[in-house]
């Protein structure tokens, strides 16, 4: 649990497109074992869909990377 707190807050914080790739791939990766596992991660699916739509354009990238 500390471990997906601590990603999803690096998501939410880091400003550097460059790293948005590489983040939103570790996030994603634990991402699928926690819904396989049937943990699930609602917060991050909330900020995901928060990002789409919202105007920030910086936002909307890592939101649209989240579900890749």
């Amino acid at each position: 649990m500390a471990l997906r707190n601590l990603l999803l807050h690096s998501v939410k914080v880091e400003s550097e497109e460059i790293l948005f790739p590489v983040l939103c791939q570790t996030i994603g990766l634990l991402a699928d074992r926690l819904y396989r596992s049937s943990l699930g991660w609602e917060e991050l699916l909330q900020y995901a869909c928060d990002c789409i739509s919202g105007d920030s354009q910086s936002n909307n990238k890592k939101g649209l990377m989240l579900f890749l």
